[in-house]
Formats: C-alpha cells, sequence, structure tokens
C-alpha cells in the first residue's frame, strides 16, 4: 500500500499507478477506523478499480475547537486496518495540502440541504465537508466515491455537489454496520464510558424497533415514546428526531403510503454527540 502526504505526489500516482481503465474508486475519511470504514473499503474493492482511501480530519466541518481537539487520532492503527484490507493507497494530507495559502473558502449552494436538521444545528458543517470534499475530487478526479449511510444527510450533500459539478461521479451509498449492541459504529463511540455506550445502544434498538412498529402506529406515536422513552436514559439527551423523505429531506408527519422515508436522529449520550438514522425500505 502506498502513502501519500503531498499533493504532488498524489497527481503523480495518479497518472501513473491507477487502472486506466476503470480509474479510481475513492473512500474518504477522517480516520480513527472501525469496522465500518473497512466494510467500505471492502465494497470499493468489489468494483474492480483501484482504491484510494484518504486520512483527513478536516477542521473546516467542525463547529466547536474542542470538539476538533477531541476527534481521535490512531494514525498507526488506520494504517495497518487499511494495509490488512489491501487497499491500495492513502492519502494523508497535511493542512496545507488541501488548503494552500491564499486559496479562500468557497461557499457551495447547498439549498434547503444545509438549513435543517444537521445544517440547523451545526452551521457550516456542510460547507466544510463540501470545500473538502471539492477540493479531493478535483485532485483524484475518482470515478467512484463510497460514502457510509449513516451521516445520510451528509450523503445527500455529497450527492448535491456531485450533481453541480462532478456530474461523471458516481457516488454510493453503503449500509450503516453496527456494533453488536445495535449502536452505529462511529469514531465518537471511543469517547462514551461503559454506561454511556450502553445507553446510547438503548437508543439504537429502539430506532430500529420502527420495521416492526411503523405498519402499526403513526410516527407521531412512535415519536412520543421514544422520547418518553429516552428520558429514562440519564445520560441521554435528544436533540432531534424527524422524519423525511429519502431523496429530499422534506419533512414529513407520518408515513407516506408510497415512495420511501428515513428516520434521522441526534443525541447526546453524556457530552458525547451522536447521529443515527433509520431508512424504511
Amino acid at each position: 500500500m502506498e502513502i501519500i502526504t503531498k499533493r504532488e505526489d498524489l497527481l503523480a500516482w495518479k497518472s501513473q499507478s491507477s487502472n486506466q481503465a476503470k480509474g479510481i474508486t475513492f473512500v474518504p475519511t477522517m480516520g480513527a477506523l472501525h469496522a465500518g470504514h473497512m466494510s467500505l473499503i471492502e465494497l470499493a474493492l468489489h468494483r474492480g478499480r483501484t482504491v484510494l482511501s484518504s486520512i483527513f480530519i478536516n477542521p473546516l466541518q467542525f463547529n466547536h475547537a474542542g470538539d476538533l481537539a477531541a476527534y481521535p487520532k490512531t494514525p498507526e492503527s488506520d494504517l495497518h486496518m487499511l494495509q490488512h484490507a489491501c487497499c491500495d493507497a492513502v492519502y494523508m494530507p497535511e493542512y496545507n495540502q488541501v488548503y494552500p495559502e491564499g486559496i479562500a473558502v468557497e461557499h457551495f449552494d447547498l439549498g434547503e440541504l444545509e438549513e435543517r436538521l444537521e445544517g440547523a444545528f451545526r452551521p457550516g458543517h456542510f460547507q466544510g465537508v463540501a470545500n473538502v470534499l471539492y477540493r479531493l475530487f478535483k485532485d483524484i478526479e475518482p470515478a467512484e466515491v463510497v460514502l457510509g449511510l449513516k451521516d445520510y444527510q451528509q450523503f445527500m450533500v455529497v450527492q448535491e455537489l456531485g450533481r453541480q459539478h462532478f456530474p461523471a461521479l458516481q457516488i454510493t451509498g453503503a449500509p450503516t454496520l453496527r456494533e453488536e449492541s445495535g449502536l452505529a459504529m462511529s469514531s465518537r463511540n471511543r469517547r462514551l464510558s461503559v454506561a454511556e455506550h450502553q445507553q446510547a445502544s438503548f437508543v439504537a434498538q429502539q430506532l430500529m424497533r420502527l420495521q416492526e412498529v411503523h405498519r402499526t402506529m403513526s410516527f407521531e406515536t412512535w415519536k412520543s415514546q421514544f422520547l418518553v422513552f429516552c428520558q429514562t436514559l440519564p445520560s441521554i439527551r435528544v436533540e432531534y428526531v424527524e422524519l423525511a423523505e429519502q431523496k429530499s429531506l422534506r419533512q414529513l408527519t407520518d408515513w407516506p403510503n408510497e415512495g420511501k422515508a428515513v428516520v434521522l436522529i441526534a443525541f447526546y449520550s453524556g457530552a458525547t454527540r451522536l447521529i443515527d438514522n433509520f431508512i424504511l425500505a
């Protein structure tokens, strides 16, 4: 596995090492890798292209300096996992390789996607995501990018970025990988105490019950019961729980008769903020 740290070396590697017929499948990450990330690499490998991952903690998408400082950094473990997964190369740039001095941060028209849910609670977050991926996509020119669907709204932001600026780019969403407890795998889970982890798992389990119960009760009834349940968990504070159309994220008041929907939640377990969703087929 080739380890690349400079933009000029990335451009050279791209021209020399990629499968010119099929191109590159790109898996962007911020490190602190876990089995969920490895499932993305596995999916990428099945595409038959050269697989490139990246590890870059993008400061523009953090709303609080403390959250950025607390983000786990495990480069040795990350590289070991990527190599074991047979990833072809990894790009690990410093900040100035992605945001060279003198280049202004751009504004992207993301419409209502950055005004609701995560956009409302984390202002500027999706502009930060769009800025870093715009730069990485321009340099790498991937044929495909593989992203996890746990960050469902972010996935839709990347789709919008692709529609506007990279129309030939295939954007693939991979199902959320979960721990045995039901909790969605996340780098933030490392910050949870044993009790906080257990209670966060209880929240995820209630979300998973939707596959069974959504046909027998309204969304508002389920939401009310869900919030009452969360109030019994001392570590848990729910920020939002919302039902939306899958393709537009337009808010819904009840399960649709036709089409697909997604339930999105954000909550704190102790001091750690987590997001999750459940996609209704």
